[in-house]
């Protein structure tokens, strides 16, 4: 099944809506399973990654710490990504 995700950036705080979107090959297990995922549990992944990043990680190097670490799939993560981007999860984690 392939699905539109933005191309997201996290060294930058802006709107998933004014990127553009790219195309992801996501297969229907790894999307139903963030589906099923909690929202706090996704939350605690977004802003791991996050963290990480704002600690000085490349993107590469912090989602395959992430991946590790959660037990989640590329495609997951960046359903994951997607969906914080959406929900503005960065103002929650910064206090906003």
């Amino acid at each position: 099944m392939k699905i539109k995700l933005p191309i997201i950036c996290l060294f930058f705080s802006v709107s998933a809506h004014s990127l553009p979107a790219a195309e992801f090959d996501v297969g229907i297990k790894d999307a139903s399973s963030v589906i099923a995922m909690s929202d706090g549990r996704k939350k605690v992944i977004f802003n791991a990654l996050v963290t990480l990043q704002d600690g000085g990680y490349g993107k590469s190097q912090s989602e395959e710490i992430i991946k590790s670490r959660y037990g989640v799939s590329s495609a997951q993560l960046q359903n994951i990504l997607m969906e914080g981007y959406q929900k503005d999860w960065l103002s929650e984690k910064d206090g906003y």
